[in-house]
């Protein structure tokens, strides 16, 4: 029997073993799961401070689902859930919408693409008040597109942005705030 072989295949089985570990344990981390595999995020919006808090005390109790960190853009300020996807936000600025999604599109070109097709699909189905916004400023131009409509889609929105980064720059981690 040749012992060199053996000890390369268990060396290998090691290896693939310790990397799949590795990997599951991972992809149960918050963090690691918003930036290596970005699924876009849900956002529900609440009247003030206090409802945000009951809402994710209940939801805690309820769910397991806890705050994993605070994002304050300027008009939003945001609570994201430990799934990474849920994200529950009190508005300053009333014209943005209480609830909404937001789907990865990491292309710029195909982001715009995506957005205004919903604009004229929507516009063909007799919803002439759609439009779209971008809700935060300080983003640069065309990084987070959000199509609204107070009659196709009242009270919320449908969002396209990209994947992971635009986390580090709506809230660098200098200013995410961890919970």
């Amino acid at each position: 029997m040749n012992f060199r072989k053996v000890n390369r295949f268990l060396y290998l089985i090691v290896v693939l073993v310790v990397g799949f570990v590795g990997g599951l344990v991972a992809s149960q981390q918050p963090f690691i799961r918003m930036v290596v595999n970005d699924p876009g995020h849900a956002l529900f919006g609440v009247a003030t401070p206090s409802v945000q808090t009951a809402v994710i005390d209940i939801v805690h109790r309820y769910t397991g689902l806890k705050p994993f960190m605070q994002i304050d853009s300027g008009k939003t300020h945001q609570i994201v859930l430990s799934d990474s996807i849920t994200v529950i936000a009190t508005m300053d600025d009333p014209r943005l919408p209480h609830s909404g999604r937001m789907f990865i599109v990491n292309d710029s070109r195909k982001r715009y693409q995506a957005a205004h097709e919903l604009v004229d699909t929507l516009n063909r189905l007799g919803y002439h008040d759609t439009t779209i916004v971008e809700p935060d400023p300080a983003l640069p131009k065309g990084t987070m597109l959000l199509v609204v409509s107070p009659h196709a889609l009242p009270g919320g929105g449908i969002g396209f942005r990209p994947e992971g980064k635009i986390m580090k720059d709506i809230a660098p981690p200098s200013e995410a705030k961890f919970l």
